[in-house]
């Protein structure tokens, strides 16, 4: 089989939702000699459309270097760098691919989400941590803090020695005798100012007397409040937008959607998430793909931003297609029919069953 049919074949598999296989005739193709800059492409987007953006990073930044002048790679290397929170690289790439076609249907949507990075329209621009003014504040609080500490110790000095010498006309406090064996101590009360009553201390109890410690007053009962956390849970917000047509023999043409969102943990534990974009068409699946997420913490939110590829046979017009998307946490079974690209499998245990919505 020539390395043409090979690739034509890879396209054929990629464009029925089959993105594993496809992957696997483009590594075919490229051994028997393809043209590496087509198998790269198609092999990014079969591994995008299989959920595994870290194992297309490679392929699209060779494909940026064999053509650097090819603005959909720098635009889907960009949403990676995006997704992963690499924001200089991000911004990198999305200058790139705007000054190679600042006008095509992926550079628009780019450009849409840099507006809601940089409100001005531009790429944000990368910041530098702020030493300098950190710095000086920090040495701002401890010179602060240093003079407190001077000035308590300052007065708590100036009271000891006032309270040692006694001013003319007070009383002088004479010191008491110690106590002789087996009498029981008594504290003198200093002597009242003039005017002032007299206060007597009582003496301590006798040997024998019970001692009677009166107890605090009751508080009011207060409810006791036992947190309990619930189950990892996820919501998702999201919406599509129809891209391009590509044409592709001997199949006709095939559509590409782009799909985009939040997803959050409205839960109380942390968990893995997947999220699952489906295409449908004249009431069937015509394209999916799928996005598995690491641990999110409870109230912790991840963006999610898609490429659908759909078949061309069972297209209508962008107005006929409608999309569905669901985020639900990520267990084994999930795992093993994301492992065998089975999205019908995937899409029953996900709560989607295999019709239209």
């Amino acid at each position: 089989m020539s390395n043409a049919t090979l690739l034509d074949e890879a396209r054929r598999l990629l464009a029925s939702g089959d993105a594993a296989s496809a992957a696997a005739k483009a590594d075919e193709a490229l051994a028997a000699g393809a043209p590496r800059a087509e198998v790269l492409r198609l092999k990014a987007t079969a591994l995008l459309q299989m959920g595994r953006p870290a194992e297309a990073e490679p392929p699209l930044r060779e494909l940026c270097e064999l053509r650097p002048d090819d603005s959909w790679a720098y635009v889907m290397l960009a949403r990676l760098h995006l997704a992963a929170g690499r924001m200089g690289k991000a911004q990198a790439m999305a200058e790139r691919a705007i000054a190679l076609d600042p006008s095509s249907a992926e550079t628009q949507a780019l450009r849409q989400d840099l507006v809601r990075v940089a409100p001005s329209g531009k790429v944000a621009p990368r910041r530098k941590f702020p030493v300098v003014p950190i710095v000086v504040a920090a040495a701002i609080v401890v010179a602060a803090f240093l003079l407190w500490w001077f000035l308590i110790h300052a007065r708590a000095g100036a009271g000891v020695q006032q309270a040692q010498v006694p001013g003319p006309g007070q009383p002088q406090v004479q010191q008491a005798q110690p106590q002789g064996p087996g009498q029981p101590e008594v504290q003198q009360a200093p002597p009242a100012a003039p005017g002032e009553p007299q206060v007597t201390q009582a003496p301590p109890p006798l040997p024998g007397q019970a001692q009677v410690t009166q107890a605090p007053p009751e508080q009011p009962g207060q409810p006791q409040v036992t947190q309990v956390k619930g189950p990892a849970r996820f919501e998702v917000s999201w919406q599509w937008q129809w891209i391009r047509d590509d044409k592709y023999p001997p199949d006709g043409e095939q559509h590409v959607f782009r799909v985009w969102g939040t997803v959050t943990n409205v839960g109380g534990t942390a968990a893995p998430a997947i999220v699952l974009a489906l295409v449908y068409s004249l009431g069937q699946r015509t394209g999916a793909q799928i996005l598995p997420e690491d641990d999110v913490a409870p109230g912790a939110s991840f963006p999610f931003d898609l490429q659908v590829v759909t078949e061309g046979r069972a297209m209508g017009s962008p107005r006929e297609d409608t999309c569905k998307v669901v985020a639900d946490k990520r267990d084994a079974t999930i795992d093993g029919l994301m492992s065998l690209g089975d999205m019908a499998k995937l899409s029953g245990a996900l709560g989607l069953g295999g019709a239209s919505p």
